[in-house]
């Protein structure tokens, strides 16, 4: 984005495309799409004009939900596709006791590094592990991860400053195209990633 030599950019580009390519995480090749297609839509949307602009959002929006059906509707072939399970590899346990040890303490959560990863080992930490069936050092998901340890309160926090982030780059796009661009690309794949 921010390259303005079209050699080391040529090269660059050529290396993320040469380490994709040969890539066995499923989750990097789709957040590379991710990134991409945000960076794209972000590219249309910046050259229309208010009233295009609107309808251009709401049948982005559109296509999003049908997407996101589509895929909830699709979830066994997706996996299937993808060398996976329906449990993303084991992670569904995970999420699944992590959600209970945060529902136990859901205003406050269990503090910063509370619980799983800790040591020493609390109990709590290896009653969820059991429930898992194996040890791991974090829930595998970043909302999550951030409602375990720091409750509903920690959750509001991190939307309200994703949300404001979002917004205060969305204010730069006619300014400040490039840096729009990159941060808004950049917060989709985080969040794409962490979840």
């Amino acid at each position: 984005t921010f390259d303005r030599s079209k050699l080391t950019k040529l090269v660059s580009l050529g290396a993320i495309g040469v380490l994709l390519a040969f890539s066995d995480s499923v989750t990097g090749i789709s957040a590379a799409i991710l990134g991409l297609a945000v960076w794209v839509w972000v590219q249309l949307y910046r050259n229309l004009d208010l009233r295009n602009s609107s309808i251009f959002l709401l049948s982005s929006l559109m296509v999003l939900a049908f997407a996101l059906l589509g895929a909830a509707t699709s979830l066994t072939a997706i996996t299937d596709a993808s060398g996976k399970d329906l449990t993303f590899t084991g992670r569904t346990f995970i999420w699944r006791a992590s959600f209970n040890a945060w529902m136990e303490r859901p205003a406050l959560g269990y503090g910063l590094g509370g619980i799983l990863g800790r040591d020493p080992i609390t109990p709590r930490t290896a009653e969820v592990w059991r429930a898992i069936g194996f040890r791991v050092p974090h829930s595998h998901n970043g909302v999550l991860d951030v409602g375990i340890q720091l409750g509903l309160v920690g959750v509001v926090l991190f939307l309200l400053l994703w949300g404001t982030t979002l917004l205060s780059a969305l204010r730069l796009l006619r300014d400040r195209p490039k840096m729009t661009t990159w941060i808004v690309s950049v917060m989709f794949v985080q969040l794409y990633m962490s979840l």
